[in-house]
Order: C-alpha cells, then sequence, then structure tokens
C-alpha cells in the first residue's frame, strides 16, 4: 500500500473552488433558480464549523493554514455566529438581507449583555478571545472590515 502526500496549497485550492461553488448555489437559492431536483449538499463552511466545534482545540492550528485574510475572518465570524444570539432572521423571500453574518454585525452582537454571556458560556472565554482577538488583526492588516 503506498502513501502519498498532498501539497497545502492544493488542499487550500480544492477548498476555495468549493466554497466558490457553495457561494454561487446560495445565491441561485436565493434568487429561486433551484429546485429539489438539485438534491442536497452541505456546505464546506458548515463541515469546517461542525469540525471546529467538536474539537475547539484546533482552531488556532487551523486558522494558521489559511493564507488568505477574507477566508480566514469568514470562518471565525460564522464560528461566532454559530454560537451568538442572532438580531434579525433572513429568509428566501425576504426582500434583501437585513443583515448578514459578517464580523461588524457580530461586535454588535456583543452589546446585548445577556448574549455575550451566553456565547462566552458556551464557547469559552479563551477561545471567544483568541477569535475576537484573531478577527480584529485580519481586519487592521488587510483592511477587509
Amino acid at each position: 500500500m503506498s502513501c502519498f502526500l498532498v501539497p497545502v496549497s492544493s488542499i487550500l485550492n480544492l477548498a476555495t473552488q468549493i466554497k466558490d461553488l457553495d457561494i454561487s448555489r446560495k445565491k441561485a437559492d436565493l434568487e429561486g433558480h433551484t429546485t429539489r431536483a438539485d438534491g442536497l449538499r452541505k456546505p464546506l463552511m458548515d463541515i469546517i464549523l461542525d469540525q471546529l466545534a467538536y474539537s475547539i482545540d484546533t482552531i488556532p492550528l487551523f486558522l494558521k493554514t489559511f493564507s488568505e485574510p477574507k477566508w480566514k475572518l469568514e470562518i471565525v465570524v460564522h464560528y461566532l455566529w454559530k454560537y451568538m444570539t442572532k438580531p434579525s432572521v433572513h429568509t428566501r423571500k425576504s426582500n434583501g438581507s437585513p443583515e448578514d453574518a459578517t464580523f461588524e454585525v457580530a461586535l454588535k452582537c456583543f452589546s446585548n449583555k445577556t448574549g455575550t454571556k451566553s456565547s462566552i458560556k458556551k464557547i469559552g472565554p479563551d477561545v471567544m478571545q483568541f477569535l475576537v482577538g484573531h478577527s480584529c488583526c485580519i481586519c487592521e492588516h488587510s483592511q477587509v472590515f
């Protein structure tokens, strides 16, 4: 049985392509261009978030793997968003997105004391501090925000 190593850059390239397909699928779904016949597939972001939620200790190492700041920020924001109290609900039928999952909106959620306590309790203070600090550094150095 032979074993081979796949370069990290190839895996990141594949992940980027899958992410682009997920974005196209989501856009088509919001515009009403999909049907049940198109089938269901769990988006890559959901798979990543599930894995990170399962093993919190891997978050710092996982984020070091990605070199693209936008991708890192998106992962962090979606991870935070998973555990935060959402300000509003976006449905397929609504006209326009009231507030999407952005770092700015995630920071606004910290203004609610009860929601913040609940999020920190779910994630843990160390992980929360790491994620918010990491996001701030990404925004500061790459002007993503």
